[in-house]
């Protein structure tokens, strides 16, 4: 899968900076069920977008799922960074 790397910043141009280099990657993260139960809850919303009852039962269901899963797992993610230099 082709990705994109992150758009230059605006503020750049009225800077005295430049983009050094602008990089891409993919890094596998390890989690385990209940960290990742605690990002996909404050990565996606859930906290912040449902009642604390929802959340509850989104928090039991997920858990439920996660028992399908080893204890410990990696998930791929991409990464992107930027470095810059002084211009001047």
């Amino acid at each position: 899968m082709k990705r994109e790397l992150a758009p230059i910043p605006e503020w750049v141009e009225e800077s005295s900076f430049e983009v050094a280099q602008n990089i891409g990657f993919e890094v596998d993260l390890a989690f385990t069920r209940e960290s990742w139960n605690g990002r996909i809850k404050a990565c996606r919303g859930v906290e912040a977008s449902l009642s604390s009852v929802e959340v509850q039962a989104f928090e039991k269901e997920h858990l439920a799922m996660l028992a399908n899963y080893p204890e410990e797992f990696k998930v791929k993610h991409y990464a992107t960074m930027q470095i810059f230099r002084n211009s001047k």
